[in-house]
């Protein structure tokens, strides 16, 4: 399944790229961000997993007290299942967060770099200014 988007993505890449070169006259300018390096550098989204895990501790030792008192194993299993939807919940919103800051911060070095289009450095094999490091520091 990951695979599949994985192909999916590199197609629509591709695409992009073969109508933007193949359909204007004037160059335009191609930026590449390296997703893995600015999750793996940067402040920003490390406060961000920092946040997540403090969160989740708190619901695991809020749930963890109420479940100690439960003693029928279907409400057991009932309030164990409500833990691991509220943690996704919790999750899901974070991250949610996090893309749209890091999407952001893109759109304004793209802008302040004059780059027109911006991929994932995954998606291409050769070509396009790497903009991640500008990304990463927008996002301090």
């Amino acid at each position: 399944m990951k695979v599949n988007k994985s192909l999916k993505l590199l197609l629509l890449a591709i695409a992009l790229l073969v109508l933007v070169t193949g359909c204007t006259s004037q160059k335009q300018k191609i930026g590449i961000v390296d997703m893995k390096k600015v999750v793996e550098e940067s402040k920003q989204v490390q406060k961000y997993q920092q946040n997540l895990d403090q969160k989740l501790k708190e619901l695991q030792s809020e749930y963890e007290a109420k479940l100690q008192d439960i003693k029928d194993e279907e409400k057991l299993k009932d309030e164990r299942q409500k833990a691991y939807k509220q943690s996704q919940k919790i999750k899901e919103e974070m991250e949610k967060k996090l893309r749209k800051t890091i999407q952001e911060a893109v759109k304004k070095v793209a802008k302040e770099e004059k780059i027109d289009i911006v991929v994932r450095k995954a998606e291409v094999q050769y070509g396009g200014i790497n903009i991640t490091d500008q990304v990463i520091k927008s996002l301090e």
